[in-house]
């Protein structure tokens, strides 16, 4: 299992998905956080984003100048840390269980 699948291991209400062709997780419909390329990235509040920029990550980027309002990118030392890294998962459950739930789109 890896660290992230760690990391968000049983955290009520969430979906196993692919995004970017990477291991995803969703609440309600709400990407909460996922794996690019070698980086972890995860949905957070203003506050967290704050606080998760104190401890080194920055925003997300999936291309340059293509920034995900509300994600950030956790530093190695956060993501090669499990407890820090589950704890920032926690705090992006919390955030993310507070948007309202996103319906599904229907299939073309």
């Amino acid at each position: 299992m890896s660290a992230f699948e760690r990391a968000v291991d049983g955290l009520a209400g969430i979906e196993h998905r692919a995004m970017f062709g990477y291991p995803s997780v969703f609440l309600n419909g709400n990407m909460l956080a996922s794996i690019f390329q070698d980086r972890i990235m995860v949905r957070l509040s203003a506050s967290d984003r704050q606080a998760a920029n104190a401890v080194g990550a920055k925003p997300f980027e999936p291309m340059p100048g293509r920034g995900m309002k509300e994600y950030v990118e956790l530093p190695q030392t956060v993501s090669g840390d499990a407890r820090a890294l589950r704890r920032w998962m926690e705090r992006g459950h919390a955030y993310v269980a507070t948007l309202p739930k996103k319906a599904k789109k229907p299939r073309k």
